[in-house]
């Protein structure tokens, strides 16, 4: 988890400085909604509920912190808003609010986190975005459209967290994204985005989560994802990627989730994968991927998440299976699988919470009986992030 927080140092009973009372008052009749706890009567803004401010001067407080998320407020922003240039934090997230956002408060200086998320924004991102101190910008679930060209990358190196999920962004990545060299955190799911693997993902060494799911990307999954040794996840479910997964995941070290669901990816699991000793949920279903499937428990001694469902898999159902101890979800229908259902399975229902999603056919036999073998959907995991 990723943290930032402004440090609070209120001087409740001074007056805010004119310009932020001034900007904070324009803002709040912009707004077609009032918010609890701000007195328009009172010059001291630093009691208002969500502002923060600091002691920066000797006869009156500088708000750098607006945190107004949940708040039911609706209506538009003003550029007054830009006139908070000690701002350091600014969340407006899950409101009501709409429109273009100005372009000026993509130039605040000071600003180390940008909220905006679930609201319903619109326009493209603005060139000329310059926000030197940035760590934590999230635009997410809007209606933002246009090109992904985050040139603000070479002016934002301390940039962690960016997230624009859930938009109407378009085209090809940039490879503008290798500029952004201290990116843990990165968000492009649930887009219109097209093209092959973006490239410039490629150079993000600190990178952690990965998420491109819910787009248009196709091509072959490029082996140079091997250079993300620090990822621990990787959702690239619901693209048209093809070809074969590479087999380089003996490199991806840290790796615990990988979903690479409803693509076209074919041919045998890389041998490094069904290897991989962090991999906690392993998703490949609704592919056409074949050769046996041949996981290997003692070395995957973390997988408690297995769906292969879907696919062209061939052979008898693995008996090992059986030894993965921290298993609790297992998909295996839809394949090609023969022969009967290994009696040591009988053992995963009494030695742990196993659901096993089974399509009967009828080259498929049992000599046992269970209540394990049951119907389950699983929608898959939402990492989720708390700034």
């Amino acid at each position: 988890m990723i943290s930032f927080k402004v440090p609070i140092l209120r001087c409740q009973d001074m007056a805010c400085h004119s310009n932020d009372l001034r900007a904070l008052t324009n803002f709040g009749n912009c707004l077609t909604s009032g918010i609890d706890g701000w007195n328009f009567s009172t010059s001291t803004c630093c009691t208002w509920a969500g502002v923060t401010c600091d002691n920066s001067t000797t006869s009156s407080n500088r708000v750098i912190g607006l945190e107004l998320g949940k708040k039911k407020i609706s209506g538009v922003l003003c550029e007054s808003l830009e006139d908070l240039d000690q701002l350091r934090m600014l969340n407006l997230s899950q409101n009501f609010l709409h429109g273009i956002v100005p372009p000026k408060l993509f130039q605040l200086q000071n600003l180390e986190v940008l909220d905006l998320n679930s609201n319903d924004f619109v326009g493209s991102l603005p060139g000329g975005i310059y926000l030197p101190s940035i760590k934590y910008f999230d635009i997410s679930f809007n209606s933002f459209n246009g090109s992904v060209d985050p040139t603000f990358c070479k002016t934002s190196p301390h940039l962690q967290v960016l997230d624009l999920a859930g938009n109407h962004f378009s085209g090809e990545v940039s490879t503008s994204f290798g500029r952004c060299s201290s990116l843990q955190h990165l968000f492009l799911n649930d887009n219109m985005l097209s093209g092959s693997f973006p490239y410039g993902l490629l150079q993000l060494q600190y990178l952690q989560v990965l998420h491109l799911q819910d787009n248009h990307f196709s091509g072959a999954l490029n082996d140079g994802i091997a250079n993300l040794s620090n990822l621990v996840e990787l959702d690239i479910s619901n693209n048209m990627f093809s070809g074969n997964l590479p087999d380089v995941f003996e490199r991806l070290r840290k790796l615990k989730f990988f979903s690479s669901n409803s693509n076209k990816f074919n041919g045998h699991l890389p041998n490094s994968l069904v290897n991989s000793p962090t991999l906690e949920n392993l998703n490949l279903r609704n592919n056409t991927m074949d050769g046996p499937i041949n996981i290997n428990c003692s070395a995957m001694i973390h997988l408690a998440f297995l769906d292969v469902g879907t696919n062209n898999f061939q052979g008898p159902i693995p008996e090992s299976i059986s030894s993965c101890q921290n298993l609790s979800v297992l998909n295996l229908s839809r394949n090609k699988l023969g022969g009967e259902v290994p009696y040591k399975f009988k053992n995963l229902e009494a030695d742990i919470p196993l659901t096993l999603k089974y399509q009967p056919c009828k080259h498929i036999s049992s000599s046992w009986n269970s209540t394990t073998m049951q119907k389950f959907d699983y929608s898959g995991p939402h990492s989720q992030f708390s700034g």
